[in-house]
């Protein structure tokens, strides 16, 4: 007996007045499920909120997981147990860092020539909740990382 396949959903909330950031993850997230359908088991894994903050414009998303799907709101929504505050340039820069096996494998992360690594260290990208959830924040690395 086949399997059956639940499709997997990644909307805005707030439709046309969704914010920028808001607009950016929601297409981020659908290509990179279009491309990579193995991440919706990686999504479906994520039990809280992830707030994305957007440093430049000084706007936030969260996006909050169900096992269809993503909503991402406007603002922070719910007690995301992850924050991340970065700027248009440093979110693509964590879009482009390479993370393997579901999240647990931060392979851009590691490198001493990282960029996001040393935003890090300095603090120019700060990832609250990185050290007290682990796995949720490299799972939500691995959702947002367009390399293979």
């Amino acid at each position: 007996m086949a399997k059956e396949v639940v499709p997997f959903t990644v909307t805005c909330s707030g439709g046309e007045e969704a914010n920028g950031i808001a607009n950016i993850m929601q297409a981020l997230l659908a290509q990179n499920f279009a491309n990579k359908p193995h991440l919706v088991k990686t999504a479906r894994k994520m039990r809280n909120p992830v707030t994305i903050v957007n440093t430049d414009t000084e706007t936030e998303c969260t996006l909050d997981f169900a096992s269809n799907g993503i909503t991402i709101y406007n603002g922070i929504v719910g007690e995301p147990n992850i924050a991340i505050y970065a700027s248009s340039d440093q979110l693509l820069q964590l879009s482009q860092m390479k993370v393997k096996a579901g999240g647990k494998l931060p392979v851009g992360l590691l490198s001493p020539r990282s960029p996001v690594l040393r935003q890090l260290i300095a603090r120019q990208i700060i990832i609250k909740g990185l050290f007290s959830h682990w796995f949720a924040s490299m799972r939500t690395l691995a959702l947002i990382s367009l390399a293979d």
